[in-house]
């Protein structure tokens, strides 16, 4: 049920957006920025977005953003 809100939040953002999202902007509006102090950070809202190009709802542009697909 969780990964079923996050994958919506993270659809919501993208939808709201049209020219795309990277992975930091994920993070940062929805609440997911880690406090990790080392150099690799933010790893829940990429495996989001993982799950998300998986399922066909979400692409990678040329620019590194992903953008949401018509459902």
């Amino acid at each position: 049920m969780a990964l079923n809100l996050l994958k919506s939040a993270v659809m919501e953002l993208a939808k709201a957006n049209p020219d795309g999202i990277k992975n930091s902007d994920a993070a940062k509006y929805l609440g997911l920025q880690s406090d990790y102090g080392g150099g690799s950070k933010d790893y829940l809202s990429y495996s989001i977005l993982g799950v998300l190009m998986k399922e066909g709802r979400m692409e990678r542009n040329e620019k590194k953003k992903y953008i949401a697909k018509s459902e």
